[in-house]
């Protein structure tokens, strides 16, 4: 059964690709590749035996449905395969719960400061666009935002190298970032020091009485290549000489104000979010 689904699988999915080489010479081919594509779907997804219960219920759910319209006499428009089969949870999920916390947390402290204009180094994109409505965003990023918001602007540049003036900024965010720094995840140059280069450029352009508000993994130290490092939490604040701690959280995922690091083994990490100051004595250069 299954090498027959593979089969018909290649079979469509070389038809589906021949006919996108030809949609803009016929375009009634459009509604074609639109149902291989579907059927397409469903048919993978039926090769999983696991989710043979699923679609169980969505062709019942869907012969229902077709009965209910045909009793009330219901003109019904065309209708597409489009299983959506995990939904029915008991709780709407969270995909990534520490980003979650941790994002709320990012905005509340934007609320709080009301800056007049947030400079922000490689945050989440759906934080960003949460918070530019209210208050004017320039967005730096390695791999500048592909997306325009009115009060958005996206800038490509790099952490290591921050194109803002020394001590000009009131504030700026950067929100699991530096622990990703030099490690060529992102296209970014390979630098063992980079995240201590990161820190320092950030430190440089805040103005004394700015706000500087970010997150790293905590935990055993450890650099797992090539996605990100942990640190300790001393160790950060090291690297932020004339700073100081203004508030400061742990998502693990939820929020706790206790370092969970005792509990962690090497590898394992929760977010620390930390919101810093800097002194008004303080000017980086």
């Amino acid at each position: 059964m299954s090498e027959i689904i593979n089969q018909s699988i290649g079979i469509m999915a070389r038809a589906a690709h021949q006919a996108r080489l030809h949609l803009r010479q016929y375009p009634w081919l459009r509604t074609q590749v639109a149902k291989a594509r579907q059927l397409l779907t469903f048919l993978r997804a039926m090769m999983w035996p696991g989710n043979w219960r699923f679609y169980k219920q969505y062709l019942g759910d869907r012969r229902r449905f077709l009965e209910l319209a045909n009793a009330a006499k219901v003109k019904l428009p065309p209708l597409q395969w489009y299983p959506c089969l995990f939904d029915r949870q008991m709780t709407t999920p969270i995909p990534d719960p520490y980003y979650f916390y941790q994002d709320a947390w990012g905005a509340a402290q934007v609320a709080r400061v009301k800056p007049r204009l947030v400079v922000d180094i490689g945050s989440s994109a759906k934080l960003l666009s949460a918070i530019s409505p209210f208050y004017p965003v320039i967005a730096l990023d390695i791999r500048p935002l592909a997306a325009g918001l009115p009060h958005l602007q996206a800038l490509a540049g790099s952490i290591s190298e921050l194109p803002f003036r020394d001590n000009s900024l009131e504030f700026v965010m950067s929100l699991c970032v530096v622990e990703h720094i030099g490690l060529g995840r992102y296209g970014d140059t390979l630098d063992p020091l980079a995240h201590e280069k990161a820190l320092a450029e950030l430190c440089r352009v805040v103005c004394p009485g700015g706000r500087m508000v970010l997150s790293v993994p905590v935990g055993p130290p450890c650099l797992a290549f090539n996605a990100h490092r942990i640190f300790s939490r001393q160790e950060l604040l090291g690297l932020v000489p004339g700073f100081q701690v203004e508030e400061e959280i742990f998502c693990d995922p939820a929020y706790t104000k206790t370092d969970p690091t005792p509990s962690k083994a090497i590898g394992e990490s929760s977010f620390y979010c930390v919101a810093f100051s800097k002194s008004e004595k303080s000017k980086i250069s």
